[in-house]
């Protein structure tokens, strides 16, 4: 029914729990171990529909953007979320985990989520929220040039790097993340 559906039927987080589970993200990794555990556990499918989910996605977006989360976890979330990556980047909700999924990965991680958003570039490209997906993770770019991509990628790793002070970003070095210092 329509409620199997990622996306759509009833809510599947609360505002409150969202809320919670955003400030709790910005804790120590060892105080926020049950909820990093649930997240790498839960069922794929429903993982999927929370990124579908206004509330939930909001706490997705918190555990990606997050300094304190490990990065390991950031990846395990990209891997199993990059199955769903097409219906999430065409969803208004979904695109922005994707983004996110996007910026929080490695070069690797980026390449594999970026190939299950190329296999379905023309459909996404129809839809205004899988199209601005696949420009800001540049698919079309990927799509004509992989090479050319991938030094593009690498140029963005070194200049968020040098400016990691001022944004206060985690930053990449050969293709796994570091927290600043």
């Amino acid at each position: 029914g329509a409620g199997a559906r990622p996306g759509f039927g009833p809510p599947v987080a609360g505002v409150l729990g969202s809320l919670l589970v955003q400030a709790i993200m910005k804790f120590k990794e060892a105080d926020m171990g049950p909820i990093l555990t649930s997240l790498g556990t839960m069922p794929v499918e429903y993982l999927s529909r929370i990124a579908c989910d206004p509330a939930g996605s909001r706490a997705l977006e918190a555990a990606l953007s997050s300094t304190t989360v490990p990065l390991k976890v950031k990846h395990k979330l990209a891997e199993r979320l990059t199955p769903f990556v097409v219906m999430l980047a065409a969803h208004r909700i979904g695109s922005h985990v994707v983004e996110g999924l996007h910026k929080a990965c490695a070069i690797d991680e980026k390449r594999e989520l970026v190939r299950a958003l190329a296999v379905s570039v023309k459909t996404l490209l129809q839809s205004p929220y899988g199209n601005l997906v696949c420009k800001r993770c540049r698919v079309q770019q990927f799509v004509d040039a992989e090479g050319t991509w991938e030094l593009a990628e690498v140029s963005n790793v070194k200049k968020r790097s040098m400016f990691a002070d001022i944004l206060g970003d985690e930053v990449e070095d050969k293709g796994a993340k570091k927290k600043k210092k």
